[in-house]
């Protein structure tokens, strides 16, 4: 299993990659990104980047996100805790 930070790290730059043709402010880096930032309220990114995110996310992760789940994952911080409850390695 990946340790929490690993699994931030991977997140946090599967999440930038998406939005590396996009202006959202976050700087060259993402340093301007913080884990808890609501990726639609203050970040403003589109359903269409969201669910490219996910879709990266599940085949990164080799897990399924169900649309259920889509809901409450608003955030790098609450993507990186349901990864860590689906113990992915």
């Amino acid at each position: 299993m990946l340790e929490k930070d690993s699994i931030t790290r991977v997140v946090r730059e599967i999440f930038l990659g998406v939005l590396e043709n996009q202006n959202h402010n976050l700087g060259t880096s993402g340093e301007n990104l913080r884990d808890d930032s609501h990726f639609t309220d203050e970040i403003g990114i589109s359903s269409i980047d969201l669910l490219e995110f996910f879709l990266r996310i599940e085949d990164q992760f080799e897990i399924q996100i169900h649309e259920d789940d889509c809901a409450s994952l608003t955030s790098v911080h609450a993507v990186v805790q349901f990864l860590k409850a689906k113990q992915v390695t």
